[in-house]
């Protein structure tokens, strides 16, 4: 990726604050950000790539959720109407006696549902700002490690194709497994704990969004 190699060029220092700026602006506009999690796995190693990657997806989860309740409120509840997964989870804020924190934490655990729409989506639901950083940040922490882990172990592409060693290659196995492991076992708790299966279209269920 140009912009990776880009970054080779500054210190240590700028070049995970370039980075993390440039997955916030990412972030706000929507774009999926696992390439750039398993990128900075490769360039940063996995603590440092973490690390490069929570305050870089946190800025921009805080931009995203700042502007859905200022600037394009209309947009995001219109968004909000027409997506499924937005309704099981305002309808499980609504109805269960769970906390907030619960249900955004459960919320940022899968991939069913997409971080950056969801920064969006979570600025219209009775979520306060510091509910939502920080079950956000815990919650997306198990599958930010793992991609700057899988990125460290992908330095570049020979690792894929033979050159490294027997050990490398089941290192490499064996954190891909957990890896799927992992994804498929939060999706399978998500869709239970939010009741997916039930809602069979957004037409068919109504939900009423609100703002603070």
């Amino acid at each position: 990726m140009w912009f990776l190699r880009r970054l080779t060029r500054l210190n240590r220092e700028e070049a995970v604050l370039a980075f993390a700026l440039v997955y916030a602006f990412a972030t706000v506009f929507l774009i999926p950000g696992t390439l750039l999690n398993v990128g900075a796995g490769a360039l940063f190693g996995p603590v440092v790539g973490y690390f490069a990657v929570a305050l870089g997806s946190m800025l921009g989860a805080a931009a995203a959720f700042f502007l859905g309740r200022t600037c394009f409120t209309q947009w995001v509840e219109r968004k909000a109407k027409t997506n499924r997964y937005f309704i099981a989870v305002q309808r499980v804020l609504a109805e269960s006696d769970r906390t907030a924190f619960t249900v955004v934490f459960l919320a940022r655990l899968p991939p069913l549902f997409p971080f950056t729409l969801f920064n969006y989506f979570f600025s219209i639901c009775r979520v306060s700002f510091f509910t939502y950083f920080w079950a956000t940040l815990i919650g997306l922490a198990p599958s930010t490690m793992l991609d700057a882990y899988m990125g460290s172990l992908i330095k570049n592409v020979k690792d894929l194709t033979g050159s490294g060693g027997v050990k490398e290659k089941l290192v490499f196995v064996l954190g891909l497994a957990v890896t799927i492991l992992t994804t498929f076992y939060f999706s399978a708790l998500a869709k239970r704990k939010f009741r997916i299966d039930e809602i069979r279209s957004s037409e068919d269920e109504g939900v009423e969004v609100s703002v603070d």
